[in-house]
């Protein structure tokens, strides 16, 4: 009897502190992140924005169904908030959109709170209001097809490497640098991050 007491008191012990442990993160099950290929007909853009000190840089990375490179760039911006950073980066991917005649275009982001926004399910905070107006008017204007995807930050390391190289100044080009082309093989090969 003694013996079934206590096993039944270690398993109420261990399934409460797995119950605590996944409400603070602590024992979660790790995720595979990675980046997949857009739908036949579309291309793909991953955006991001890197912060260092009072320099942000903005960068992205457009490619197509066959993974293949259409465009990057990398941009320093005036922004003073990751979500104001982060739209900077959606709008400078319009607008390259635009002037490469690209149509239908999905845009990958990792900000929930942008995400939301753009997809009409937040209201937007009042700063961000002045940048999401073009954006709206370049869709509408250039009848572009936009889809909005979330994806976490491990899916696309060659966006960051791009915003962290946007901190130095513009550079807009077509064949990637060997530092960027390495990042991108990750991706083409659908090589997973853990996200844990």
């Amino acid at each position: 009897m003694a013996l079934i007491v206590a096993t039944f008191s270690k398993a109420s012990r261990a399934a409460n502190f797995a119950s605590t442990s996944s409400q603070h993160g602590i024992g979660r099950r790790p995720t595979l992140i990675s980046w997949r290929t857009p739908s036949h007909g579309w291309i793909k853009v991953n955006i991001d924005y890197s912060f260092k000190s009072d320099v942000v840089g903005i960068g992205g990375l457009f490619r197509d169904t066959n993974r293949k490179c259409l465009v990057f760039l990398a941009s320093p911006c005036n922004a003073y908030t990751p979500l104001e950073s982060e739209t900077y980066a959606v709008l400078a991917a319009m607008q390259v959109a635009i002037y490469f005649h690209l149509s239908n275009v999905v845009i990958e982001i990792d900000s929930k709170s942008l995400f939301n926004i753009l997809t009409g399910n937040l209201m937007p905070n009042w700063y961000l209001i002045t940048l999401l107006k073009p954006i709206k008017t370049i869709v509408e204007i250039n009848h572009l097809n936009i889809q909005y995807k979330f994806i976490h930050r491990e899916g696309y390391c060659s966006a960051d490497w791009l915003a962290k190289r946007g901190q130095t100044g513009i550079v807009i080009g077509f064949n990637p640098p060997l530092a960027l082309y390495i990042l991108m093989h990750g991706d083409l090969i659908e090589a997973p991050f853990i996200r844990a």
